[in-house]
């Protein structure tokens, strides 16, 4: 019999081998199939062109390799001018552009020999759209060997989009008889991973001192280098690389560029800054070029114009004082600042340097945003912190709320063992909270959702009550440490008349000190108030 079962187990074994090794089989010719697709820029401004372009295929396989595809667009977005060959290797055999005003173009073209580098054929667009406005390029088709067998392929579209970044010199527009800084900033860029610029001005009133590293959404803009453009003095060529895998995204400053003041006062020099073949252009991870719209800048002299104000380089941590790992966002006066970190959580009980930021010197508000999972809710910190020096730090932390199911909380139950109905009033910490009317023998519970206490702590709780039999004040006061949801039970005793035999309890209760307090139930009548139940 145990021979049987492991005979079977075997047959299954195999039985789940081989069909894994089918569905490997099969992914794995699905990701050697020749990929079709686009060699197109992520972002344009002005005319463009696309290759069509063959991935993954052999060399052999070109040669004599036919085909048609269809390109579908949006016509309102972009426009199909011109469709050609991407090298002389390439035949159009026929093209289609009757179609191109719906969105659709067909083009049919053959490959003569293995040395058509893979690029097909390229098709010109204009740009009909907006700024902002983007268009999906999808591609549908079949390929062919020279024998006529069809080639398995997987056809991929491609996004364009709409516009350009502006770069912007922002400099003070007059500026004293010493020094000034101009900053070059961007706006809104999305995945820049690496450029450079070219910046002139008039070397008879300014010069170039140095250049520091900018930043963009928390993330430091890593300068290559900069230099003075061969054979000239009025301009320089700056490089810069963040170095990131992803990229940046966002608005900030790409350097600081820092002059001396040589002219006069009154004179005056246009900042121009553009792009420089030496320079290179500005890149995104996928190594397109990204659209720059240069904005210059003119700056005067002026011996009246104030000082720039002092700045401060100020760095932001943030301290997790919560028993959860927490996504925290960091607010700078009012404004969002991404960080410029690929993960802004911050671990339990540790603290995370945020970036440092150059910030002017004064009050300012820093502010941190997160969401915690025991509450279900967003909670807020903003804190304000005046900067001075060189250098500052502030430290803003996060505040610890506890699960709603593991709330720190008593729940307080008194039970009367006195043979008569007892008005008792209940303290925590000396604190008056309320009273019940408690019939014999009864339990009462104070608080329907019990009492809720910030922290673990050891907490007093006393009862106190009026006794018509001995016509005596009594109290009763029990310590508890509260560390969760917990249960306080406390107990009315029964105190006779003095002629009477006692009635029998664990504990006994001390005579409360006669005080004016102990007139209260002039002033908290309890004429037709319900017994607690």
């Amino acid at each position: 019999m145990y021979a049987k079962h492991l005979e079977r187990l075997g047959i299954i074994a195999a039985v789940l081998i081989l069909i894994a090794m089918v569905f490997a089989a099969h992914g794995a010719a699905e990701d050697d199939e020749p990929e079709i697709g686009f060699d197109a820029p992520d972002w344009v401004i002005a005319p463009f062109a696309v290759n069509t372009k063959i991935n993954d295929i052999e060399t052999d396989d070109i040669k004599g390799m036919h085909g048609q595809f269809d390109i579908s667009f949006d016509p309102d977005v972009i426009k199909v001018t011109k469709i050609g060959p991407c090298n002389d290797k390439v035949e159009i055999i026929n093209s289609d552009l009757e179609n191109a005003d719906e969105g659709k173009i067909s083009v049919e073209f053959s490959v003569s020999t293995t040395k058509a580098n893979r690029v097909l054929v390229e098709v010109t667009f204009d740009v009909v759209g907006d700024e902002k406005e983007s268009c999906y390029l999808g591609i549908s088709g079949s390929i062919y060997h020279r024998d006529g067998d069809e080639i398995s392929a997987k056809w991929t579209g491609d996004t364009i989009n709409i516009g350009s970044f502006d770069v912007t010199v922002n400099a003070p527009g007059r500026v004293p008889i010493h020094t000034f800084d101009a900053d070059i900033d961007i706006t809104g860029v999305e995945n820049l991973s690496s450029g450079g610029f070219a910046l002139s001005f008039d070397p008879s009133v300014i010069n170039v001192t140095d250049v520091k590293p900018g930043k963009i959404s928390g993330t430091e803009i890593e300068l290559d280098h900069w230099e003075f453009k061969k054979d000239t003095n009025n301009t320089i060529i700056v490089f810069f690389n963040p170095k990131l895998d992803s990229g940046v995204n966002g608005s900030g400053t790409l350097a600081t560029v820092i002059f001396d003041v040589i002219g006069g006062n009154g004179d005056s020099s246009i900042l121009d800054i553009g792009e420089d073949v030496y320079a290179g252009d500005f890149s995104n991870t996928e190594s397109d070029k990204l659209p720059i719209n240069w904005i210059n800048t003119t700056v005067t002299i002026d011996s009246a114009a104030p000082l720039p104000p002092n700045e401060t380089d100020t760095y932001v941590y943030v301290r997790n004082l919560d028993d959860d790992k927490l996504t925290v966002f960091l607010f700078i006066d009012g404004d969002f600042i991404d960080g410029g970190l690929t993960d802004n959580k911050v671990s339990s009980g540790s603290t995370k340097k945020y970036s440092n930021y150059k910030l002017e010197e004064g009050l300012h508000t820093f502010g941190i945003k997160w969401y915690d999972f025991d509450t279900e809710e967003w909670h807020e910190k903003i804190k304000e912190y005046s900067v001075s020096g060189e250098t500052d730090l502030v430290v803003i932390d996060t505040e610890e709320h506890a699960d709603e199911d593991t709330k720190i909380l008593a729940r307080v139950y008194v039970k009367n063992l006195d043979d008569d109905a007892l008005n008792v009033y209940l303290y925590i910490d000396d604190k008056y909270k309320k009273y019940e009317t408690i019939e014999f023998d009864d339990t009462c519970e104070y608080e329907d959702d019990g009492y809720e206490f910030d922290e673990e702590a050891l907490h007093a709780f006393k009862i106190e009550w009026f006794d018509p039999d001995t016509e005596e004040d009594y109290e009763k006061i029990i310590r508890s440490y509260i560390t969760s949801e917990e249960a306080v039970t406390l107990y009315v005793e029964n105190h006779l008349r003095a002629n009477s035999s006692p009635y029998p309890i664990n504990q006994r209760s001390t005579a409360a000190p006669h005080r004016n307090a102990y007139n209260r139930d002039a002033h908290r009548p309890i004429t037709g108030r319900t017994p607690c139940r």
